[in-house]
């Protein structure tokens, strides 16, 4: 009986369909009249954002939304703020003056709302900039900064931030390889809760660190003939790595061996030097 219910209820409605099908056509065009398209500075988020319809300012993303994007846009510019930051709403103008002097396609990403963003590539600081071109640099910034002074520098050379360096795990020991690593270039590798820096100075001298004594330094960069932390007022000397002012104190080298294709740096070593 349910079959014969249902066989009868499947026929009366395709019998509606055809017969009204018509009417439902017209009414869904004339919904559609005098809608206007949205526009193209939306911060409302698509499933799929789509970089190719010019620079645009990407607000109220999701993580998934994010990554993709960047994985789409060169450069890659995230402004990372919070939405309880009052200087981060005073900040605001100094990424709007990025966006219209360089026509970048900029990334808002939200500390209440993108913790996982934040997490992922260790941001700590707002309102913090950060910017993949040839190399990453990520810098805590003030309103009394200049965005665009900081990008003009990374487009001339003048400043260059961090590269990240494939390694492997042997046994309780991290691998580098030597011949992925360029003199005068910093790279830097996360394991567990560490990160570890490499800089191979203009002298040929090899320092493997981490943070300084005083800060966690999670983000570095170099400019002129020092090397900076983005996220501290620390400064060091990048052929000696000697302190050079701020509140940051010298930076703490990490044991290791070089062999001849790789440096060696011990697990159980680094846990308990660090």
């Amino acid at each position: 009986m349910n079959q014969k219910i249902h066989t009868f209820l499947s026929m009366q409605m395709m019998a509606l369909r055809m017969k009204y099908g018509w009417i439902i056509l017209l009414l869904l065009a004339a919904g559609c009249i005098g809608q206007n398209p949205a526009p193209s500075g939306s911060s409302t988020p698509s499933s799929s954002p789509q970089p190719s319809s010019g620079p645009q300012m990407y607000k109220d993303l999701t993580d998934t939304q994010i990554l993709e994007l960047m994985d789409q846009l060169s450069p890659v510019v995230l402004y990372l703020y919070s939405s309880t930051c009052s200087t981060c709403e005073t900040a605001k103008p100094l990424v709007e003056e990025l966006y219209e002097t360089y026509h970048l396609s900029i990334i808002w990403v939200n500390r209440q709302e993108n913790k996982a963003i934040f997490d992922m590539f260790n941001f700590a600081y707002y309102p913090a900039i950060y910017i993949h071109t040839d190399s990453e640099v990520y810098i805590h910034f003030g309103e009394s900064d200049s965005l665009t002074r900081t990008y003009q520098q990374i487009i001339d050379g003048t400043l260059v931030g961090m590269h990240r360096v494939e390694y492997t795990i042997q046994d309780t020991n991290i691998l580098i390889p030597t011949s992925a690593l360029i003199p005068d270039t910093l790279y830097y590798l996360d394991y567990d809760r560490h990160r570890i820096f490499v800089f191979i100075s203009r002298t040929a001298t090899l320092f493997v660190f981490s943070g300084s004594q005083n800060c966690e330094t999670g983000w570095l960069y170099l400019k002129d003939d020092l090397l900076y932390d983005g996220e501290n007022a620390g400064r060091w000397q990048r052929d000696t790595l000697f302190p050079h002012g701020g509140n940051c104190g010298g930076l703490v080298l990490v044991p290791h061996d070089v062999t001849g294709s790789s440096i060696v740096i011990s697990v159980e070593t680094m846990e308990v030097y660090l």
